[in-house]
């Protein structure tokens, strides 16, 4: 018997026992599970990433899409306005209950009231493949709110819009070929957009740049004199303040109000309970807007034209000349360019009366006492502008003869009138020239002789004052038979210089009546001769002769011209119960630039009793203003309103627009104004425009309401020029301001609120909303194809925009002032 052999204790046994068997099979299935997972987890993750590819895929169209939207908006806006021959398409809430596109919605729907003062549109409903309108969910869609705060309240669409089949979604359909039945095409998309009329409110960052109490600074010249506490509640109108001007105001120094979302986050941060009313919500959307740009031009029909500025600094340099005030105005550009005033340029008035007006202009702005006059190139001259200086109110010629010297004396007397209630000052001369011929003089040969005064003392404030020069003719002639026959004075001058020559006012007389002298009978002849307006005196036509050469003397020397009638009724100024020159309401130059526009009145207009009319506007159509200038006084001359401004910049903020159908606006833009002022001391006045809290106080309602019925939002156009202001009546007849008696009274508010408004400047904000759709089957749940069937079809992406549109709506151009994703 063989015994096995025993092994080597360190030798390996590949042999399996076996228990083995289990160990390996539990590894296997590791392995297996392994691989199994880590392919479950590749398919779900590609599962998953195919979704969010799919998700992002849908958000893209649904961005596209929305972009789509906005341009619809657009394309909207654009054409709703766009034929220039309906006056109502210049502002969008006068041609609300026109015929024109869709009817803009608001203010006028009593079931509306979350939307009262604002007007809106909504997208019209589009399906080509003529399914029922889809209104479903357009409502929350268009709903929007910044800060928590409802902009667009979605319970006024499904309440009040709900039956009105004229709005709803837009289709859009899938553009494959492979749908052979039109009715079949899937929907890929719904598309709404909301625009909503933001023009003719206030911008607070232009009106909110100085303290709320402002009414002691109501001239016109800027919008930051308007008070927004009279627009919107003062705890509201206090918050939109810069730091810098009060303490409780939330806008940071050097900044601006941008957007409603800027303005309703810093207010509710600021006091949670704030927006607890809902009023301080309407208030804020009903009347503010935080844009408001414009450019300083009017519109002439076919260009826009650079305004003429009035607050230059260059009106004592010798540039500044009535040539550069008679041109047309240049075309407007971002640079400011030189430009004249084609209310005097196209006048078809006379040239000499265009320069005199010119003239009147550059005297009234520069610092200096030397009139603007086209002197000594022409003698007499053209124009000699009005300066603050003594006027030549009334002149004597007295003359006679003696056989002492074989003389012949002319004394010429002259009253100078001071009209301005300051002095005028020392240094004046009067210079006289005249022509005298006669028979028995100088063998008929025509001699010039002159003569002057010294340097005429102060003349103070309204009053008179006299003075006479001499002429000493030399007649030793021996064979007069006691006789100087046919004595004639010609081309008579009567020049007032300041010491060194320079005009200041000239009287020419041309020629006056002959008369004859007695050598012996030492007779004494006199003759006068007056003028009506001291102030228009340059012309033979402006002088009346009122004794011819008579031994008796008569004047009126220190006292009223007889044939001076400062108030003659009828086209001239209105200056009821004045007597004297120096009481006419338009007595004043200022001999510096122009505060207010309102002093446009104070200028005067070259015929007697006329300054320019701001009262009254001449209605001309667009077409013809390039064109038109001054005519009579009776016509108006607030068309210069359009063409003139106050500052050197080329635009500008916070302009509010006249056109508006906003009261609460209307309101801040008159209340404050100081009436019954002087064109001194513009703020210094007896009276107040408010709620009329004093004996006083004015309420200006009457004005608004004329200014609502006659700007197109209940009857009549909207404005195209600014100076149309001047068409309401009730701003100058005195029906609402009784104290409106005299001229610079009558022309006291249109001259300060003028500078202040515009007619141009349109804002639109458009929510455009876009929503990938995913559309099922016919009779897939009961649903059709094409059409949109809430119960069935999937929304499955959904994107809003916000855009904000600027209209210049004498053009019809539009401008995208923002442009913002509202969900993201």
């Amino acid at each position: 018997m063989k015994i096995p052999q025993l092994r080597n204790s360190t030798e390996f046994d590949a042999r399996l026992l076996p228990n083995d068997h289990g160990a390996a099979l539990i590894v296997t299935l590791g392995v297996i599970s392994m691989l199994i997972i880590l392919g479950l987890s590749f398919g779900i993750s590609s599962v998953y990433s195919k979704k969010g590819v799919l998700l992002n895929r849908n958000k893209i169209k649904a961005k596209l899409f929305s972009n789509n939207i906005i341009s619809k908006g657009y394309q909207f806006l654009s054409q709703e306005f766009a034929d220039p021959n309906i006056e109502k398409n210049l502002f969008p809430s006068t041609n609300a209950t026109s015929e024109i596109s869709s009817p803009l919605r608001g203010p006028t729907f009593s079931s509306d009231p979350d939307w009262d003062g604002r007007y809106y549109w909504i997208s019209d409903f589009e399906n080509p493949n003529g399914h029922a309108v889809d209104r479903w969910g357009i409502d929350s869609a268009l709903h929007v709110t910044f800060a928590q705060i409802d902009y667009t309240p979605s319970t006024s669409f499904a309440n009040s819009l709900a039956t009105d089949d004229t709005f709803g979604w837009i289709h859009i359909y899938d553009p494959s070929d492979e749908y052979v039945d039109v009715t079949d095409t899937p929907i890929v998309a719904r598309l709404a957009y909301l625009i909503i009329d933001e023009s003719g409110k206030v911008d607070p960052t232009a009106i909110c740049g100085t303290d709320t109490e402002s009414e002691e600074s109501r001239i016109g010249s800027e919008v930051q004199e308007i008070n927004l506490k009279n627009i919107i509640s003062s705890s509201l109108a206090e918050k939109f303040q810069s730091t810098a001007v009060n303490n409780g105001g939330l806008l940071p120094d050097g900044n601006r109000w941008d957007s409603y979302y800027s303005i309703f986050k810093r207010f509710k941060e600021d006091n949670l309970t704030i927006w607890t009313d809902d009023n301080n919500r309407e208030e804020v959307l009903e009347s503010i807007f935080p844009f408001s740009y414009d450019i300083e031009a009017y519109f002439d029909g076919s260009n826009d034209k650079h305004r003429f500025d009035l607050a230059r600094a260059d009106w004592n340099d010798d540039t500044m000349t009535v040539e550069v005030l008679l041109s047309p105005a240049n075309n407007f550009s971002s640079s400011q360019s030189s430009s004249g005033i084609p209310w005097l340029y196209y006048s078809d008035k006379s040239d000499a009366l265009k320069q005199q007006i010119a003239a009147n202009i550059i005297d009234y702005s520069d610092t200096n006492k030397e009139a603007t006059t086209d002197y000594p190139t022409n003698d007499p001259p053209t124009y000699v502008g009005n300066e603050q200086v003594p006027y030549i109110n009334e002149i004597l010629f007295y003359s006679w003869t003696t056989s002492t010297n074989n003389r012949i004396y002319i004394r010429i007397y002259t009253e100078l009138i001071n009209i301005f209630d300051v002095s005028t000052g020392s240094g004046s001369v009067i210079n006289v020239q005249a022509t005298i011929t006669s028979p028995n003089i100088n063998s008929s040969t025509p001699a010039t002789y002159t003569a002057s005064t010294g340097s005429i003392g102060n003349i103070s404030g309204q009053s008179y004052y006299g003075l006479s020069t001499i002429i000493y003719i030399p007649t030793s002639q021996p064979d007069w038979n006691g006789d100087i026959r046919n004595i004639t004075l010609s081309d008579v001058k009567i020049r007032l210089t300041n010491t060194s020559g320079k005009i200041r006012d000239y009287v020419y007389l041309d020629t006056l009546p002959a008369y004859t002298l007695n050598r012996f009978s030492n007779n004494y002849l006199w003759i006068r001769f007056e003028a009506d307006d001291p102030r228009q005196n340059l012309n033979v036509s402006d002088w009346q002769l009122i004794n011819s050469w008579s031994t008796t003397l008569a004047h009126t020397w220190y006292s009223l011209n007889s044939i001076c009638n400062p108030n003659p009724g009828g086209d001239k100024d209105l200056e009821a119960g004045v007597v004297n020159p120096w009481d006419v309401s338009t007595a004043y130059i200022r001999n510096n630039t122009m505060n207010t526009l309102w002093e446009l009145g104070a200028i005067h207009r070259g015929s007697t009793w006329e300054t320019i009319n701001l009262s009254t506007y001449e209605n001309v159509v667009i077409q013809q203003a390039a064109s038109t200038g001054f005519g009579d006084y009776n016509e108006g001359d607030a068309n210069i309103l359009s063409q003139v401004k106050l500052n050197s910049t080329t635009t500008t903020t916070g302009r509010i627009n006249i056109n508006t159908y906003n009261e609460n606006v209307l309101k801040g833009l008159l209340y404050d104004i100081k009436i019954g002022c002087s064109y001194k001391n513009p703020t210094t006045g007896s009276g107040l425009i408010t709620l009329g809290e004093g004996s006083g106080d004015t309420d200006p309602i009457i004005m608004i309401n004329e200014i609502l019925t006659n700007n197109g939002v209940f009857s009549g156009d909207p404005f195209r020029f600014r100076g149309q202001i001047a068409t309401i009546a009730s701003l100058s007849n005195g029906t609402t301001v009784t104290n409106q008696t005299k001229d610079s009274a009558k022309e006291e508010i249109i001259g300060k609120i003028a500078n202040l408004l515009t007619v141009r400047q349109n804002y639109f904000s458009v929510i455009a909303v876009s929503q990938v759709v995913q559309d099922k089957i016919s009779n897939y749940g009961g649903g059709v194809r094409g059409r949109f069937d809430s119960d069935v079809d999937k929304i499955l992406a959904e994107k809003k925009i916000l855009a904000i549109y600027y209209r210049d709506a004498l053009k019809n151009e539009f401008d995208l002032v923002l442009f913002e994703y509202l969900d993201e």
